[in-house]
């Protein structure tokens, strides 16, 4: 159909017919039933014109003003709170379940050290980035949520409730797979023994690419997100591409994966560390600390840099290169 078939639906009994009058609105003969003549480019109107602002379901604007409108103040709390938390705890939940199965099963294969970290850190990528795509809110790592917290992109409350469904989701995780196949004592994060350098030397090679990957997932979160939601309980919500995300967790990863056990989320380490302790296995912490000074230190200076620079100006630490001055009158 043209533009210049446009049809007009009449709800008006045309006293000229006594029937209700379906008809091209360009017939220059025809009137109105009150007698006024009608216009030569009526406007489409009725059930068949589809309205030029509805936004488009695949659109980016419809996700917001969606979300927008389930975070009105009709929206109770514990709604905002539940949705959140079931999202959190699905995404971590199945995360770290095929995290560890995957490195189970490369450990089987006859792979190169360089091949096996290379496919862990793409699956970790991959995975995330469907989680993210799909539910735009999840954090999956703890410290993502600590400098969405400090960003004030999402509520402290919504953060305590966060990092409940990420420690929570990862044990269970690990107990699944656990009950599946044995986790062998191996999993436990460790730093890998080179014969050129000393431990020392090592764990300082590991914190710092620590620090550097997760600066940079960090940073590429905050400036995708934004915040939604209402007063007091809000959350960061995706609004931009995550492609950005999932580079950098891809090279986090394989930082982390290239001097340690662990991957760029130490929540599963975490995780596992707590089951052996359940299970009574001997010297599960031994200098674990260690695998959390990058990803806390990386994940506070991206905050405090984001919050220097790159944030709104009402939530900037300084903005006073960036005010603005009214426009002079004329």
């Amino acid at each position: 159909m043209n533009e210049s078939d446009n049809f007009v639906l009449d709800t008006q009994l045309d006293p000229r017919y006594g029937i209700y009058d379906s008809y091209p609105s360009d017939r220059p003969e025809q009137h109105q039933w009150n007698g006024t003549a009608r216009s030569e480019r009526t406007p489409m109107r009725g059930i068949l014109r589809n309205s030029t602002t509805r936004p488009s379901c695949g659109s980016s604007d419809y996700a917001q003003t969606q979300y927008r409108s389930q975070a009105t103040p009709r929206c109770s709390f514990a709604d905002a709170i539940l949705r959140a938390c079931t999202a959190e705890f699905i995404s971590v939940l199945i995360t770290v379940f095929i995290s560890q199965h995957v490195e189970a099963s490369v450990a089987e294969y006859h792979l190169s050290f360089l091949q096996r970290i290379a496919f862990l850190s793409l699956v970790d990528a991959t995975v995330v980035l469907v989680f993210v795509s799909a539910f735009r809110t999840v954090h999956i790592n703890p410290v993502i949520t600590l400098a969405q917290m400090f960003a004030t992109t999402t509520s402290w409350i919504m953060c305590i409730f966060l990092v409940f469904m990420q420690l929570l989701a990862s044990i269970i995780a690990v107990s699944l797979y656990n009950y599946l196949h044995a986790i062998p004592a191996h999993s436990i994060a460790a730093i890998h023994q080179n014969v050129k350098a000393d431990w020392i030397k090592s764990t300082y090679t590991f914190v710092l690419l620590q620090f550097c990957g997760t600066m940079m997932v960090i940073m590429s979160n905050l400036m995708i997100t934004t915040r939604h939601g209402a007063r007091r309980i809000y959350v960061g919500f995706m609004t931009a591409n995550p492609l950005c995300l999932y580079s950098s967790i891809l090279i986090a990863s394989f930082l982390s994966l290239s001097q340690a056990s662990v991957h760029w989320n130490p929540l599963q380490s975490l995780a596992i560390s707590i089951f052996f302790t359940i299970k009574g296995e001997e010297s599960p912490w031994i200098s674990h600390y260690v695998f959390w000074i990058g990803a806390l230190g990386g994940s506070m200076f991206a905050c405090f840099l984001y919050r220097l620079f790159f944030a709104p100006e009402d939530k900037r630490l300084t903005n006073c290169c960036c005010t603005s001055e009214p426009a002079e009158t004329v």
